[in-house]
Protein backbone atom coordinates (compact mmCIF):
# COMPACT_ATOMS: atom_id res chain seq x y z
CA UNK A 1 0.00 0.00 0.00
CA UNK A 2 2.74 2.46 1.02
CA UNK A 3 4.88 1.56 -2.00
CA UNK A 4 1.91 2.16 -4.31
CA UNK A 5 1.27 5.57 -2.76
CA UNK A 6 4.98 6.40 -3.02
CA UNK A 7 4.97 5.55 -6.73
CA UNK A 8 1.91 7.73 -7.34
CA UNK A 9 3.57 10.61 -5.45
CA UNK A 10 6.72 10.31 -7.58
CA UNK A 11 4.71 10.33 -10.82
CA UNK A 12 2.74 13.37 -9.67
CA UNK A 13 5.96 15.15 -8.66
CA UNK A 14 7.47 14.61 -12.10
CA UNK A 15 4.45 16.20 -13.80
CA UNK A 16 4.61 19.18 -11.40
CA UNK A 17 8.36 19.64 -11.95
CA UNK A 18 7.91 19.65 -15.71
CA UNK A 19 5.69 22.73 -15.37
CA UNK A 20 8.33 24.69 -13.45
CA UNK A 21 10.47 27.15 -15.48
CA UNK A 22 13.74 25.42 -14.49
CA UNK A 23 12.62 22.10 -15.98
CA UNK A 24 10.81 23.30 -19.11
CA UNK A 25 12.45 22.09 -22.29
CA UNK A 26 14.70 19.61 -20.48
CA UNK A 27 12.80 16.42 -21.28
CA UNK A 28 13.77 14.40 -24.35
CA UNK A 29 11.15 12.43 -26.35
CA UNK A 30 11.81 8.72 -26.82
CA UNK A 31 11.60 7.60 -30.46
CA UNK A 32 10.74 3.92 -31.04
CA UNK A 33 12.49 2.83 -34.27
CA UNK A 34 11.18 0.30 -36.73
CA UNK A 35 12.39 -3.11 -35.55
CA UNK A 36 12.59 -6.21 -37.71
CA UNK A 37 10.40 -8.96 -36.30
CA UNK A 38 12.26 -11.85 -34.69
CA UNK A 39 10.98 -15.24 -33.64
CA UNK A 40 12.23 -17.35 -30.75
CA UNK A 41 13.19 -20.72 -32.15
CA UNK A 42 11.50 -23.71 -30.53
CA UNK A 43 13.90 -24.75 -27.77
CA UNK A 44 13.46 -28.48 -28.44
CA UNK A 45 15.00 -28.02 -31.92
CA UNK A 46 17.74 -25.52 -31.11
CA UNK A 47 21.33 -26.61 -30.61
CA UNK A 48 22.95 -25.91 -27.26
CA UNK A 49 26.66 -25.36 -26.69
CA UNK A 50 28.01 -26.77 -23.38
CA UNK A 51 29.70 -24.16 -21.19
CA UNK A 52 32.92 -24.41 -19.22
CA UNK A 53 34.03 -22.73 -16.00
CA UNK A 54 35.34 -19.24 -16.76
CA UNK A 55 38.02 -19.76 -14.08
CA UNK A 56 39.09 -23.38 -14.49
CA UNK A 57 38.41 -24.21 -18.16
CA UNK A 58 36.96 -27.30 -19.76
CA UNK A 59 39.04 -29.86 -17.88
CA UNK A 60 37.05 -29.55 -14.67
CA UNK A 61 33.86 -31.33 -13.66
CA UNK A 62 30.71 -29.65 -12.36
CA UNK A 63 27.65 -30.63 -10.34
CA UNK A 64 24.06 -29.70 -11.18
CA UNK A 65 22.63 -27.65 -8.31
CA UNK A 66 19.01 -28.72 -8.65
CA UNK A 67 16.98 -30.77 -11.12
CA UNK A 68 14.67 -27.84 -11.80
CA UNK A 69 15.00 -26.31 -15.30
CA UNK A 70 15.85 -22.73 -16.10
CA UNK A 71 13.11 -20.56 -17.61
CA UNK A 72 12.85 -20.37 -21.45
CA UNK A 73 14.49 -23.76 -22.10
CA UNK A 74 13.79 -26.86 -20.01
CA UNK A 75 17.15 -28.40 -20.96
CA UNK A 76 19.19 -25.76 -19.14
CA UNK A 77 20.55 -26.26 -15.61
CA UNK A 78 22.75 -24.38 -13.16
CA UNK A 79 26.13 -26.02 -12.61
CA UNK A 80 28.63 -25.49 -9.78
CA UNK A 81 32.29 -26.07 -10.65
CA UNK A 82 33.70 -28.87 -8.48
CA UNK A 83 37.10 -27.15 -8.41
CA UNK A 84 36.41 -23.48 -7.63
CA UNK A 85 32.70 -23.37 -6.78
CA UNK A 86 31.68 -20.83 -9.44
CA UNK A 87 28.08 -21.24 -10.66
CA UNK A 88 27.19 -21.02 -14.35
CA UNK A 89 24.52 -22.01 -16.85
CA UNK A 90 25.04 -25.52 -18.22
CA UNK A 91 24.74 -24.57 -21.91
CA UNK A 92 24.89 -21.50 -24.13
CA UNK A 93 21.41 -21.08 -25.66
CA UNK A 94 22.31 -19.20 -28.84
CA UNK A 95 18.70 -19.35 -30.10
CA UNK A 96 17.68 -17.23 -27.12
CA UNK A 97 20.83 -15.12 -27.14
CA UNK A 98 20.35 -13.89 -30.71
CA UNK A 99 16.68 -12.99 -30.33
CA UNK A 100 16.10 -12.06 -26.70
CA UNK A 101 17.10 -8.38 -26.78
CA UNK A 102 16.51 -7.77 -30.49
CA UNK A 103 12.71 -7.54 -30.53
CA UNK A 104 10.38 -4.57 -30.23
CA UNK A 105 8.68 -6.34 -27.33
CA UNK A 106 11.98 -6.42 -25.40
CA UNK A 107 12.69 -2.77 -26.25
CA UNK A 108 9.33 -1.48 -25.03
CA UNK A 109 8.47 -3.89 -22.22
CA UNK A 110 11.91 -4.43 -20.71
CA UNK A 111 14.61 -1.99 -21.84
CA UNK A 112 12.31 1.03 -21.54
CA UNK A 113 9.65 -0.09 -19.06
CA UNK A 114 12.09 -0.74 -16.22
CA UNK A 115 13.29 2.87 -16.38
CA UNK A 116 9.77 4.23 -15.92
CA UNK A 117 9.77 2.77 -12.41
CA UNK A 118 13.10 4.35 -11.39
CA UNK A 119 12.44 7.94 -12.47
CA UNK A 120 14.47 8.06 -15.69
CA UNK A 121 11.40 8.05 -17.96
CA UNK A 122 7.97 9.59 -17.61
CA UNK A 123 4.82 9.68 -19.71
CA UNK A 124 3.80 13.23 -20.52
CA UNK A 125 0.69 13.72 -22.62
CA UNK A 126 0.78 10.03 -23.52
CA UNK A 127 4.35 10.27 -24.83
CA UNK A 128 7.40 8.62 -23.27
CA UNK A 129 10.17 11.11 -22.45
CA UNK A 130 13.57 11.00 -20.80
CA UNK A 131 13.61 12.96 -17.56
CA UNK A 132 17.33 13.85 -17.23
CA UNK A 133 17.12 15.01 -13.60
CA UNK A 134 15.53 11.72 -12.49
CA UNK A 135 17.88 9.67 -14.71
CA UNK A 136 21.00 11.27 -13.22
CA UNK A 137 19.56 10.83 -9.74
CA UNK A 138 18.99 7.11 -10.38
CA UNK A 139 22.57 6.64 -11.59
CA UNK A 140 24.13 8.76 -8.83
CA UNK A 141 25.90 5.75 -7.20
CA UNK A 142 27.60 4.99 -10.53
CA UNK A 143 28.49 8.62 -11.21
CA UNK A 144 29.93 9.08 -7.72
CA UNK A 145 31.94 5.84 -8.01
CA UNK A 146 33.63 6.58 -11.36
CA UNK A 147 34.17 10.32 -10.92
CA UNK A 148 37.45 9.92 -8.94
CA UNK A 149 38.98 8.15 -11.97
CA UNK A 150 38.37 11.05 -14.35
CA UNK A 151 41.52 12.50 -15.92
CA UNK A 152 41.09 12.60 -19.69
CA UNK A 153 37.32 12.18 -19.43
CA UNK A 154 37.00 9.03 -21.58
CA UNK A 155 34.60 6.30 -20.42
CA UNK A 156 32.81 3.34 -22.04
CA UNK A 157 29.58 1.74 -20.83
CA UNK A 158 29.46 -1.95 -21.84
CA UNK A 159 25.97 -3.27 -22.49
CA UNK A 160 24.55 0.24 -22.59
CA UNK A 161 21.05 -0.70 -23.78
CA UNK A 162 19.23 2.43 -24.93
CA UNK A 163 21.94 4.58 -23.31
CA UNK A 164 20.45 5.93 -20.08
CA UNK A 165 23.75 5.64 -18.19
CA UNK A 166 25.64 7.10 -21.17
CA UNK A 167 23.32 10.12 -21.07
CA UNK A 168 23.88 10.57 -17.32
CA UNK A 169 27.66 10.30 -17.79
CA UNK A 170 27.60 12.90 -20.57
CA UNK A 171 25.67 15.30 -18.37
CA UNK A 172 28.22 14.68 -15.59
CA UNK A 173 31.05 15.90 -17.83
CA UNK A 174 32.33 12.68 -19.40
CA UNK A 175 32.99 11.91 -23.06
CA UNK A 176 31.00 8.69 -22.98
CA UNK A 177 30.58 5.88 -25.49
CA UNK A 178 28.11 3.00 -25.15
CA UNK A 179 28.46 -0.45 -26.72
CA UNK A 180 25.52 -2.83 -27.03
CA UNK A 181 24.74 -6.12 -28.82
CA UNK A 182 21.19 -5.16 -29.79
CA UNK A 183 20.80 -2.99 -32.93
CA UNK A 184 17.24 -2.16 -31.82
CA UNK A 185 18.37 -0.64 -28.53
CA UNK A 186 21.24 1.25 -30.16
CA UNK A 187 18.91 2.67 -32.83
CA UNK A 188 16.47 3.85 -30.15
CA UNK A 189 19.19 5.55 -28.11
CA UNK A 190 20.91 7.21 -31.05
CA UNK A 191 17.65 8.43 -32.62
CA UNK A 192 16.15 9.64 -29.35
CA UNK A 193 19.11 11.10 -27.48
CA UNK A 194 21.88 11.59 -30.07
CA UNK A 195 24.33 9.50 -28.05
CA UNK A 196 27.51 7.79 -29.27
CA UNK A 197 26.23 4.20 -29.13
CA UNK A 198 27.81 1.37 -31.13
CA UNK A 199 26.67 -2.14 -31.96
CA UNK A 200 29.29 -4.63 -30.77
CA UNK A 201 29.35 -8.31 -29.86
CA UNK A 202 30.89 -9.34 -26.54
CA UNK A 203 32.66 -12.09 -28.46
CA UNK A 204 34.36 -9.48 -30.64
CA UNK A 205 34.63 -6.11 -28.90
CA UNK A 206 36.14 -3.12 -30.64
CA UNK A 207 39.35 -1.58 -29.39
CA UNK A 208 39.61 1.41 -27.06
CA UNK A 209 42.73 2.89 -25.47
CA UNK A 210 43.64 5.09 -22.51
CA UNK A 211 40.16 5.08 -20.95
CA UNK A 212 39.65 6.47 -17.46
CA UNK A 213 36.89 4.00 -16.64
CA UNK A 214 34.57 1.29 -17.94
CA UNK A 215 31.16 0.40 -16.54
CA UNK A 216 29.39 -2.97 -16.68
CA UNK A 217 26.03 -2.46 -15.00
CA UNK A 218 24.08 -5.75 -14.81
CA UNK A 219 26.15 -7.10 -17.72
CA UNK A 220 28.84 -9.50 -16.49
CA UNK A 221 26.24 -12.18 -15.76
CA UNK A 222 25.32 -12.19 -19.47
CA UNK A 223 28.87 -12.92 -20.67
CA UNK A 224 29.82 -16.33 -22.01
CA UNK A 225 33.46 -15.76 -20.96
CA UNK A 226 33.63 -12.89 -18.44
CA UNK A 227 37.31 -13.46 -17.66
CA UNK A 228 38.22 -12.92 -21.34
CA UNK A 229 36.09 -9.75 -21.48
CA UNK A 230 37.63 -8.38 -18.27
CA UNK A 231 41.10 -8.93 -19.74
CA UNK A 232 40.02 -6.95 -22.80
CA UNK A 233 38.55 -4.19 -20.61
CA UNK A 234 41.82 -4.09 -18.66
CA UNK A 235 43.69 -3.44 -21.92
CA UNK A 236 41.41 -0.48 -22.71
CA UNK A 237 42.18 1.33 -19.45
CA UNK A 238 45.02 3.70 -18.68
CA UNK A 239 47.25 2.83 -15.69
CA UNK A 240 45.15 3.43 -12.61
CA UNK A 241 41.89 3.35 -14.57
CA UNK A 242 38.81 1.84 -12.99
CA UNK A 243 35.99 -0.57 -13.71
CA UNK A 244 32.56 -0.36 -12.05
CA UNK A 245 30.48 -3.56 -11.97
CA UNK A 246 27.07 -4.56 -10.68
CA UNK A 247 25.59 -8.06 -10.89
CA UNK A 248 23.02 -10.20 -9.06
CA UNK A 249 24.41 -11.69 -5.85
CA UNK A 250 24.09 -15.48 -5.86
CA UNK A 251 24.66 -15.49 -2.10
CA UNK A 252 21.75 -13.12 -1.43
CA UNK A 253 18.99 -13.90 1.05
CA UNK A 254 16.33 -13.83 -1.70
CA UNK A 255 18.07 -16.59 -3.64
CA UNK A 256 18.53 -18.74 -0.55
CA UNK A 257 14.82 -18.49 0.19
CA UNK A 258 13.56 -18.90 -3.39
CA UNK A 259 16.03 -21.49 -4.73
CA UNK A 260 15.56 -22.00 -8.47
CA UNK A 261 12.53 -19.69 -8.38
CA UNK A 262 14.84 -16.70 -7.77
CA UNK A 263 14.01 -14.13 -10.43
CA UNK A 264 17.65 -13.58 -11.46
CA UNK A 265 17.96 -17.16 -12.72
CA UNK A 266 17.17 -17.11 -16.43
CA UNK A 267 18.43 -18.35 -19.77
CA UNK A 268 20.34 -15.18 -20.67
CA UNK A 269 22.29 -15.12 -17.40
CA UNK A 270 25.28 -17.39 -17.97
CA UNK A 271 27.23 -16.53 -14.80
CA UNK A 272 26.16 -16.36 -11.13
CA UNK A 273 28.68 -14.49 -9.00
CA UNK A 274 29.27 -14.21 -5.29
CA UNK A 275 31.48 -11.50 -3.78
CA UNK A 276 34.33 -14.03 -3.61
CA UNK A 277 34.09 -15.22 -7.22
CA UNK A 278 33.68 -11.68 -8.58
CA UNK A 279 36.81 -10.61 -6.68
CA UNK A 280 38.66 -13.62 -8.06
CA UNK A 281 37.66 -12.79 -11.65
CA UNK A 282 38.96 -9.24 -11.26
CA UNK A 283 42.20 -10.19 -9.53
CA UNK A 284 43.11 -12.82 -12.13
CA UNK A 285 42.60 -10.28 -14.95
CA UNK A 286 44.91 -7.58 -13.60
CA UNK A 287 42.62 -5.54 -11.35
CA UNK A 288 42.93 -4.61 -7.70
CA UNK A 289 39.54 -4.63 -5.96
CA UNK A 290 38.90 -1.43 -4.00
CA UNK A 291 35.54 -2.48 -2.63
CA UNK A 292 32.71 -4.95 -3.12
CA UNK A 293 29.39 -4.41 -1.38
CA UNK A 294 26.17 -6.39 -1.10
CA UNK A 295 23.37 -3.90 -1.61
CA UNK A 296 19.59 -3.84 -1.39
CA UNK A 297 16.95 -2.45 -3.73
CA UNK A 298 17.78 1.19 -2.83
CA UNK A 299 21.51 0.75 -3.50
CA UNK A 300 22.50 0.87 0.18
CA UNK A 301 24.92 -1.62 1.73
CA UNK A 302 22.95 -4.56 3.08
CA UNK A 303 24.47 -7.95 4.05
CA UNK A 304 22.69 -10.58 2.00
CA UNK A 305 21.45 -7.92 -0.47
CA UNK A 306 20.45 -9.01 -3.96
CA UNK A 307 23.05 -6.95 -5.88
CA UNK A 308 26.85 -6.87 -5.84
CA UNK A 309 28.44 -3.48 -6.50
CA UNK A 310 32.16 -3.30 -7.10
CA UNK A 311 34.96 -0.86 -7.97
CA UNK A 312 38.35 -2.14 -9.09
CA UNK A 313 41.39 -0.40 -10.54
CA UNK A 314 44.18 -1.52 -12.84
CA UNK A 315 47.29 -2.61 -10.97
Amino acid sequence: MMLGAYGQLRRAARHILLKLPHFRGTVVPVVIPEVTAVRLEASAKAALTPTQCTFCGSATSATSLEPSPVALDARLRLMRCDTCGHVRLSHRPRHIEVTHSFSRDYLENCALAEYETCGSLARVGGNLVLFPFGNSRFFRPVLDSVRPFRKNGQIVDCGCGVGFLVDALQRDGWSAVGIEVSPALVACGKTSFGLDLRVASFDSLERFTDLDAVTLVEIIEHLFDPVAVLRQVRAWLRPGGGVYITTPNFDCDDRRRAGMAWDAICADHYQYFTAATLARALEMTGFQVRWIAETGSRGLSEPGGRTLRCIAATK
